[in-house]
Order: C-alpha cells, then sequence, then structure tokens
C-alpha cells in the first residue's frame, strides 16, 4: 500500500506496549489493527464512527466511584434509535444508533483513484465505476515511466548531466501523470527499482492491460459479432492484470496499483452484467506469470486480428446482402425504370461475392431475398456458378417445402393462353425435365392444362442428360419441357434427343407456373401439338 502523504506520521507511544503475548492475544490484535487503520482510509472512518460512538456510551453510563447517587432515580428513557449507514470500501450496511449524532472529521483529501462516479444496479455490480479511456491512457504512461526509468538509470551511471539529460523528461512525464491524477512510481527517486530486464516485464505488463482492456471494449459494443468473442478477451484481460499485479508485488510500497485495481473492478462488473465466467486470474491464488509478457501480447494481437477479420466480413456481407435485396425488389417491381437483365446481373455479382466470402447457398436470409423472384430471371442473362448454385437450392427447398408441408403456391388468374394450351393437350401425356419435383406445381400444371399425366425427372448438374432418352422416346410422351433455369448448361443436348424421336419441344426459361408454361408451350410447340 502507498504511505498517504497527507496524513502525518503517527506520534511516539508514551507508554509502548510490551511485547506480544502471541499471534492471539491482544497484543497482536492491536498491532494488526494499527498496521491496517495506516494502510485503510476507509477503515478509519469506520473506526472513527464506532470511537465517537463509544464516547458517547460511555459518557451516558460513567458514574464517579466516591460520589453515590442521593437519591434513587428512574433512570432516564433511552434517546430514539435513529439509522447510520457504516461503509468499508464498497460495502454498504445501516445500524441503528441512539445517542447524540456526532460525525467522525473527513481523512485528508487524497489524489483520486483510477476509479470514478457511481453506478446503481444488482448488488454485484454496484460500486465505483471505471473510466476506460483515462485508465488505458495511464496504462501506457506508466509503461512509458517504466521504460524512462531504465534509460535515465543509464544515463545516470553513464555520468550524464541531469538538469540536461534527465531533468526535462521527467518533468514532462510528472506533468502528465498529473493530468491523468496518478502516481508514477518509477518516477520516484526513492523507489527502489528492479533491473532493467525487470522494468520492461511491468511496462509490457501495463501495455497488456491497455491492449487487453481496449479490445475487450471494443469487442463488448460490437452488438453483431462481438459476442463470440467476448469470453476470450474478458479472459486475456483478467490475465493481464493479474500478471501486472504479481509483477508488482516484490517492490517495497507498491502493493497496490490504480490501473491493475481499476482494469479488475471495470472486468468484474462486465462479467457480472453479462454472466460470462471467467475461470483463470481472477483470484489471488491465481496469479498469472508476469514473464509471459510476450505470449500474452501476440495472444490478444491474434484475437483482435480475428475479431476484426470476422467482423469485416460481416460487414461486407451485410452490404452485398443489402445490394442483393435491393435489386430483387426492382426486379419484383418491374416497369420500365429498370431493365430486369442489369438487375439480374448485378444480383449475380453480390451473389458471387457472398459465396466468395464463405456464406454457404443455403443462407437463409440470402435464399428469402431471391425467392420471390426465382422466376423472373430472363431467358438468354447468363449467370455465374455461383449463382446456379443458389437458385438451384432455393429451388430444393421450395421442393421440399411443397412436399412436407403441403403447401401450395400461390394461385393466379389463369391466363387465355392456359385454356388454348389445354385444348392442344387434354389428356396427354408430357415430360418435364429440370430441377426438383414440386409436387402441388405438378398438380397445378395437370389440372389446369388437363393432362393425363406429367413425368417430371429431377435433374441437377450432376445428372448425365443421356438418362432422359428413355423418358422421351415413350410412344405417349407427346410433349417434353426442359426447365433451362435449373438445368446443367449440357441439357440443351435434350432437343436432340427429341427430334431423334420425333417430340416437340420447349424451353422454360421461367418457373413452373400454368401461365409461364401456357404461353412458352404455344409460342414454341403450337404448330406441331395441332394449333
Amino acid at each position: 500500500m502507498t504511505p498517504d502523504p497527507d496524513r502525518p506520521p503517527p506520534a511516539p507511544d508514551e507508554n509502548p506496549p510490551g511485547p506480544p503475548a502471541g499471534p492471539g492475544g491482544l497484543a497482536g490484535l492491536l498491532v494488526g489493527l494499527r498496521q491496517a487503520l495506516r494502510e485503510s482510509a476507509a477503515l478509519r472512518r469506520l473506526a472513527g464512527l464506532l470511537a465517537g460512538f463509544l464516547h458517547d456510551a460511555l459518557a451516558e453510563v460513567e458514574v464517579a466511584p466516591s460520589e453515590p447517587p442521593a437519591a434513587v432515580e428512574p433512570p432516564p428513557a433511552p434517546p430514539p434509535a435513529r439509522p447510520m449507514e457504516l461503509a468499508l470500501g464498497t460495502a454498504r450496511a445501516v445500524v441503528e444508533v441512539s445517542g447524540p449524532a456526532r460525525v467522525a472529521p473527513a481523512p485528508a483529501a487524497r489524489a483520486p483513484r483510477a476509479v470514478e462516479g457511481e453506478v446503481v444496479g444488482p448488488h454485484w455490480t454496484r460500486g465505483p465505476e471505471v473510466n476506460e479511456t483515462r485508465l488505458v491512457r495511464r496504462a501506457r504512461l506508466k509503461a512509458e515511466c517504466c521504460r524512462w526509468a531504465g534509460q535515465r538509470r543509464r544515463r545516470l551511471q553513464e555520468g550524464a548531466e541531469f538538469d540536461a539529460a534527465v531533468k526535462p523528461h521527467d518533468e514532462e512525464l510528472g506533468r502528465r501523470a498529473r493530468e491523468l491524477e496518478t502516481f508514477a512510481w518509477p518516477l520516484d527517486p526513492y523507489a527502489a527499482l528492479p533491473a532493467d530486464e525487470g522494468l520492461e516485464d511491468l511496462a509490457s505488463c501495463y501495455d497488456n492491460v491497455a491492449a487487453a482492456l481496449e479490445l475487450a471494449r471494443e469487442i463488448r459494443a460490437d452488438e453483431e459479432m462481438g459476442g463470440a468473442f467476448l469470453p476470450e478477451a474478458f479472459q486475456l484481460l483478467a490475465e493481464a492484470q493479474s500478471a501486472l499485479r504479481f509483477g508488482l508485488r516484490p517492490l517495497t510500497g507498491q502493493k497496490e496499483d490504480d490501473v491493475q485495481e481499476g482494469a479488475f473492478l471495470w472486468l468484474r462488473r462486465r462479467t457480472a452484467w453479462d454472466e460470462i465466467y471467467v475461470p483463470r486470474h481472477m483470484k489471488l491464488d491465481d496469479p498469472a506469470d508476469p514473464r509471459r509478457w510476450h505470449g500474452r501480447q501476440e495472444e490478444i494481437d491474434a484475437l483482435r486480428g480475428r475479431w476484426e477479420a470476422e467482423s469485416q466480413t460481416a460487414r461486407r456481407r451485410k452490404n452485398l446482402l443489402g445490394k442483393v435485396r435491393y435489386h430483387a425488389r426492382r426486379v419484383e417491381q418491374g416497369g420500365s425504370a429498370s431493365d430486369p437483365r442489369e438487375e439480374w446481373k448485378k444480383i449475380d455479382e453480390a451473389v458471387a461475392g457472398l459465396l466468395s466470402d464463405g456464406l454457404p447457398v443455403s443462407n437463409v436470409e440470402l435464399r428469402d431475398l431471391l425467392r420471390p423472384v426465382i422466376e423472373l430471371v430472363p431467358d438468354g442473362v447468363a449467370l455465374s456458378a455461383d449463382a446456379e448454385r443458389v437458385l438451384e437450392e432455393i429451388d430444393r427447398f421450395l421442393a421440399s417445402r411443397e412436399a412436407e408441408a403441403g403447401l401450395a403456391p400461390r394461385p393466379r388468374e389463369p391466363s387465355p393462353e392456359v385454356r388454348q394450351a389445354s385444348e392442344l393437350l387434354r389428356g396427354r401425356t408430357v415430360v418435364l425435365i429440370g430441377g426438383h419435383e414440386r409436387p402441388q406445381s405438378r398438380d397445378a400444371l395437370v389440372k389446369s392444362l388437363g393432362l393425363a399425366e406429367l413425368r417430371w425427372i429431377t435433374a441437377t448438374s450432376g445428372t448425365s442428360f443421356g438418362s432422359f432418352e428413355p423418358q422421351i422416346a415413350r410412344p405417349e410422351t407427346a410433349l417434353v419441357l426442359l426447365a433451362i433455369r435449373w438445368s446443367s448448361h449440357s441439357f440443351e443436348n435434350v432437343k436432340g434427343l427429341c427430334q431423334k424421336h420425333g417430340k416437340p419441344f420447349v424451353r422454360l426459361p421461367g418457373g413452373y407456373s400454368p401461365n409461364q408454361v401456357a404461353r412458352q408451350v404455344l409460342d414454341q410447340a403450337s404448330g406441331r401439338l395441332g394449333g
């Protein structure tokens, strides 16, 4: 504990006590109490309150033995009890006391510590609040003072002139310490400083506390990505402050430090509020090694690198998803103000960027953005392989959704083309190649077009087009539909198989709604179907 410079030294006892009667004796207790009073202003304040109370109580009951009372009188009524708050450090207690009010003199003013203010909350979070910015600046300054103390000692040993080579920097560091209201102990000319290696260890411990506190504060403020990194950041700060505490312990008169205490208080309150358990280095019997500062510094830097990389990726993903959302909305709204081909080009670029950042093709947010426009891709638009994978995954999801939940696509008013196409296809069998079979969409096509059967052949990028030939060649097959949006480019050879077996061939650039299918059938194959 640093001696209090504003408290006069205790006067020598007129009758010094005898030797202690043992560790449990009264003399030993008094010696320990006196030492505790020297070191703790809070304990002195509490002792003053207790002394005043005992003085008043003794004054009420004290009677001179040589003057017995002349007459027996009833004892006076005790004064009414009143509540009084007692404080020891950050603990508070209210007790009932009687007697006249007496306030113990306030202790001499001391320089503010690293903690200021008071917060209200659950009992484990009450107490002085920590100014993180000031605490980091104090830690950086003390690290600088430790390193300067070693340089100053070497300069003086080499015979440098104190006023020219040492004093100006001493005064500058001292001025900065006064501004931060902290004690720059390495500048104390009477301090017993460690060797240069020990000073460097302590300077690095201060640097690690500053770096770990800054990192924990920034990660904690990152509501989007910080949660995954916060436990590790808290653990590194716990280790850094513990290493500083035990690195300072061998120094005479430097058993407490405002940087270490402030970091510990900040960490204890934040872990309580965030309900995060820190398993190591939060107790005196679990010290961190001050000499392992280099490895600790690398761990702090590595955590910052991983967090910043993840945060940067998250921001980039957020921007790209916003780009997909904007252009998909323009596609859905349509109108002359936007060109669908250009809108899909922008969507394609954003999707490729998202997948290159590691976003899975099954990402729910991306799927929900593209699902309303999945059937609005213009014919002839060449999308990248990444965009094709995403659209194929959305198609698979929609197919499974129809099959498992029985959710039918939104019905639309049949167009005149549907009635015309149904006259050409009524009672016939149609083969549809591409994508994943959707039970509800299949039933809607059968019903709207009056088909006898719709044979849906699920085809993905790994399917060989030669496997389609048996279905195309069947005598009852009246028409072959190829859903090109969900088919590999090699499936274009299906047209050659249809020509080989004399089957009408229709390419479906959009979705499976009866209106779209009927329009493409009339445009591409009405002549061969008898229309």
